[in-house]
């Protein structure tokens, strides 16, 4: 169970690492591209919204992850406790 915990904040830890590099990262490339797309020009109007969605797409890739991490950390027992929790009755 201590190895859980363990395991449970290191993920948390990694996860908010990544989160602490790549937020002000994403925060640079936006805000470009949102300065960009007052350019009278028909590539900036694809690269605005493409862009975003790339940005967004990462950020829930990244939480996504960290989900899994859980499950995978967890999974085990709490299958058991149901397990037993329906056993028991």
């Amino acid at each position: 169970m201590i190895g859980r915990l363990i395991a449970t904040v290191a993920a948390f830890v990694v996860a908010g690492a990544a989160d602490v590099i790549y937020n002000p990262t994403a925060t640079l490339i936006t805000g470009k591209v949102a300065g960009d797309q007052f350019q009278n020009s028909d590539v900036s109007a694809i690269t605005v919204p493409l862009t975003f969605s790339v940005v967004n797409g990462v950020g829930g890739l990244m939480s996504l992850l960290l989900l899994i991490a859980l499950v995978a950390i967890w999974a085990k027992p709490v299958l058991k406790l149901i397990a037993d929790a329906t056993a028991a009755e």
